[in-house]
């Protein structure tokens, strides 16, 4: 298991065999000294105790036991733990209960309205160009309703996707054909499906001029 590997590994540090410098990681840190620290993805951790072994440094007076060093500290009162994942991306597993019963705020995200996705699309890529990301996001949320309404949900389109496209127009100078390396591929595994949201909503916008 893996606190049999931590102890192992400690043993050999105080045998004086081979040597090993401890790190703690982002969540030690943050309990320890009262910082932010973000877990992603957590539902896709399939080994089902491993959450649920976080259960006690995730109480508000929780308690956090290092097995490498043995150390035991009281959890920092200001510490925080935002665990954010994608409920239905392939290979996502249920959450485990006891761990979601310690979180004292639970929020579902909806969609990024058109005003939000433009502000954080300037935000991350520096264009300026607001007509242009506008275009993009038309494009981008008409795919996702086509994609809905067939049942296809294999790929993924969403604000890193937009993201990219963005910046490989800026590099390339060419909106069209970024999308056909960024969105397009993305949206989806089936090269039917593909070509039809190409079809149906690259080949008719302002992008194909």
């Amino acid at each position: 298991t893996p606190a049999e590997v931590l102890r192992m590994i400690a043993g050999r540090i105080n045998q004086g065999g081979t040597k090993y410098r401890y790190v703690e990681s982002p969540l030690v840190q943050a309990l320890r000294y009262g910082w932010v620290c973000e877990i992603q993805e957590p539902t896709l951790i399939k080994e089902p105790g491993v959450l649920p072994g976080l259960n006690a440094m995730m109480e508000k007076d929780g308690t956090v036991v290092l097995p490498v060093t043995g150390e035991t500290f009281k959890r920092h009162p200001n510490a925080i733990v935002i665990c954010t994942t994608n409920n239905d991306y392939e290979g996502c597993q249920p959450l485990n209960k006891s761990f979601v019963n310690r979180m004292n705020i639970i929020q579902d995200v909806e969609e990024f309205d058109k005003e939000l996705l433009l502000q954080l699309l300037k935000n991350n890529t520096e264009e300026s160009d607001e007509d242009m990301l506008r275009a993009m996001i038309t494009v981008v949320e008409s795919m996702k309703t086509e994609l809905r309404n067939m049942g296809d949900n294999t790929g993924v389109l969403g604000l890193r996707n937009l993201i990219n496209w963005v910046t490989l127009t800026q590099s390339r100078g060419n909106p069209y054909a970024a999308a056909m390396l960024s969105i397009i591929p993305a949206s989806s595994t089936d090269p039917f499906v593909r070509d039809s949201l190409k079809t149906m909503f690259l080949d008719t916008s302002v992008f194909a001029r």
